[in-house]
């Protein structure tokens, strides 16, 4: 039985979040995160932040959205 991960960064979460899409890019059975950014809007997401919320927080933390 196969399971289904992603590999995610920053860049790619951008993309996702500028879609208003991040429940198809956490849609996975698998995560590996490759920076620090990218797994706490992970945590947000798991959180029940919206994108709009996540990305207020993003821009408090000092990162571009």
């Amino acid at each position: 039985m196969a399971f289904h991960k992603r590999h995610i960064n920053f860049e790619i979460v951008k993309e996702y979040l500028e879609r208003g899409d991040l429940d198809t890019l956490f849609n996975a059975d698998a995560f590996f995160f490759g920076d620090e950014v990218s797994y706490k809007v992970y945590m947000l997401y798991s959180d029940d932040l919206n994108e709009r919320e996540i990305k207020l927080k993003l821009n408090n933390y000092g990162q571009d959205s």
